[in-house]
């Protein structure tokens, strides 16, 4: 058949279903969107954490240089 061994089982099954059925558009259509909305789906995932790490991120770098501005204003304070 000439697929990678890399793609899911599931897709390859498909595939030879609608060879064998003779219905290969439909079962391209089913997989096309099925494989949408599972990209779909990763790709919001993506865009939804995608901005709270770089927040996350920023925060870090600015909490860093607080705390080295004031350890460099005042030193290192002993109690």
């Amino acid at each position: 058949m000439g697929f990678s061994n890399k793609l899911p089982a599931e897709f390859i099954s498909m595939w030879q279903v609608g060879e064998e059925s003779g219905e290969l558009d439909n079962s391209a259509f089913r997989l096309a969107k099925m494989h949408a909305e599972n990209a779909e789906m990763r790709f919001s995932t993506i865009a939804q954490w995608t901005p709270r790490i770089v927040y996350a991120i920023v925060a870090g770098v600015m909490i860093y240089y607080i705390f080295t501005g004031y350890s460099r204003i005042y030193g290192n304070l002993s109690f």
